[in-house]
């Protein structure tokens, strides 16, 4: 197809531009010198070194990238961010001593997030919604997962997912069903019963409505059991449904071999995943993401075991987790300093795990990494070499961001 240079862009004069596609030059990052990427509407049309732009491309209107590093858009593929309230004063009481368990306990934790947000009006959920992904843009991130689970009855969970279908944004957001993120309090006494609801009631309005073809669950203690979390998975799955878990974040529970057993696209957290559990997900095709932010912010010190993970041949994913409780933040690149500081993850492996291994997480193969045909989501970055983005912890930024086609700077309503 012959392409019009009235609707082509081309972003040239690209110093570094490092594509994630494994096919260039036989490079696994598939960096390339001196390069330009062509794109009309959300597709790229051409990525290459800039000398060799073909012909039909050269009229085209162009962004002069001056010389910066430009990737994929960054994807984060786990995410809490449609909630009402705050949990501030939990963040502090856990420096005072309090554990998560204890602070649950009391009423607090997910409980007290699932209040805030049932007295939230529709317009602030979607306002604060709005915010976080701007912040989330301002980072260069282009794709974000939003789950549920701050509902726990059917309704409430279907209200969050229907507020996420109308949470337009230049940032892509992907719903995930997560009815099962607790047992509530009304059925702490009869379990067996919610599990029900979530398997004969939630599920099956959830893929009615097309709201999320995506089913996570908690699998952890004081959450849902390994059984619990099989017969919700198996539910989703005969809908046709992809799965996900919370796996094996503050206990040994074999989730991750649940997530492998289950086909699951990922497992999540991980960090007290058994070697059994790691070496059934590299067979199984798992993606272990992993969340240092929630180490961080929980003021443990087990991270998650990255290089056990990454040398059994399991691909690493890296998010933010944002959440109102144990991991408040959007910013991705700090994640990916945390993933080289604490996690001992490579310069290759980190840009994998925010781009082609995040998509895959997501069951995504149209974004990832900057090929023909693939979604225009790309970041123009204020630094000239990828190691600088994590090398600048907390402050690494795009200069401009691309999603869909569409050049955007943060605030959200700035986007061409």
């Amino acid at each position: 197809m012959k392409s019009n240079p009235a609707t082509t862009i081309l972003v040239g004069n690209i110093g570094q531009c490092l594509t994630l596609d494994s096919a260039q030059n036989g490079n696994p990052l598939g960096l390339i010198s001196n390069s330009a990427v062509a794109i009309a509407g959300e597709k790229i049309l051409w990525v290459g070194p800039e000398k060799s732009l073909p012909k039909e491309y050269r009229e085209a209107r162009t962004i002069d990238a001056e010389g910066a590093l430009v990737t994929p858009g960054l994807i984060d593929c786990h995410t809490h961010l449609l909630f009402g309230g705050s949990r501030a004063d939990e963040f502090f009481a856990r420096l005072q001593g309090e554990t998560y368990e204890s602070i649950a306990k009391k009423g607090g934790g997910i409980q007290k997030t699932v209040a805030a947000t049932e007295k939230a009006t529709d317009r602030e959920l979607l306002d604060t919604a709005r915010k976080r992904l701007d912040r989330f843009l301002s980072y260069g991130v282009t794709t974000v997962e939003v789950k549920s689970g701050y509902g726990l009855s059917t309704e409430s969970e279907l209200r969050i997912l229907r507020l996420l279908r109308k949470l337009e944004h230049p940032a892509n957001v992907i719903p995930t069903f997560l009815g099962a993120h607790i047992v509530p309090n009304a059925y702490s006494k009869k379990r067996g019963e919610y599990v029900r609801l979530v398997c004969e009631e939630m599920l099956p309005k959830v893929n009615e409505g097309k709201l999320s073809n995506i089913c996570d669950v908690f699998c952890e203690e004081g959450a849902f059991t390994v059984d619990e979390s099989r017969a919700i998975l198996s539910a989703a799955k005969e809908l046709g449904m992809k799965v996900k878990i919370h796996a094996d974040q503050l206990s040994c529970t074999g989730a991750a071999e649940l997530a492998a057993e289950m086909n699951a696209l990922s497992a999540d957290h991980l960090e007290h995943a058994s070697d059994a559990g790691i070496r059934a997900m590299a067979k199984g095709g798992v993606v272990g993401v992993l969340l240092p932010g929630a180490v961080f912010s929980l003021g443990k010190r087990t991270y998650p075991p990255a290089r056990k993970l990454l040398d059994a041949g399991v691909s690493v994913a890296i998010s933010t987790d944002c959440n109102p409780g144990t991991s408040n933040t959007e910013n991705l690149p700090l994640m990916m300093s945390l993933a080289a500081v604490e996690l001992r993850m490579t310069l290759g492996e980190i840009w994998l795990a925010v781009t082609r291994n995040a998509a895959r997480a997501l069951g995504l193969s149209d974004r990832g990494s900057i090929r023909k045909g693939l979604r225009a989501d790309f970041v123009i970055w204020d630094a000239v070499d990828a190691m600088e983005v994590p090398y600048r912890y907390g402050a690494a930024r795009p200069r401009t961001t691309i999603t869909g086609g569409n050049k955007c700077q943060a605030p959200a309503d700035n986007c061409t």
